[in-house]
């Protein structure tokens, strides 16, 4: 994804976080869902709340494991505990995920 494509229509809700897009999606082979805020027809919603994406992480363990991401970093909860990092830090963790066989090559019927 180039920072001319258009946001996804999941990350609407947060623009101005658009510019990390390019750099999350490089990881979307070990991102199993997705999601921005916050939604103006959820019965939560909170106009205060800070625009975010979340992206639910597919890990070989087998743990589902939402990361919300806002300008100030990266959140998620772990056994009741909370949690934050980096930007940075989470595109390393993703990047050190084992990834399906299929992403290292490409469809042998488009050749």
């Amino acid at each position: 994804m180039s920072t001319t494509t258009t946001i996804p229509d999941w990350a609407r809700f947060a623009p101005s976080l658009a510019h990390l897009l390019p750099q999350l999606l490089e990881h979307e082979a070990v991102l199993a869902g997705y999601s921005s805020g916050p939604q103006p027809e959820a019965a939560a919603y909170d106009p205060e709340e800070p625009e975010n994406l979340s992206v639910l992480i597919d890990n070989p363990w087998g743990e589902e494991q939402w990361i919300t991401i806002d300008a100030s970093g990266c959140h998620w909860f772990d056994c009741g505990e909370p949690y934050r990092s980096s930007f940075d830090q989470l595109l390393a963790y993703l990047a050190q995920l084992p990834r399906p066989l299929h992403t290292f090559g490409t469809v042998a019927w488009d050749d």
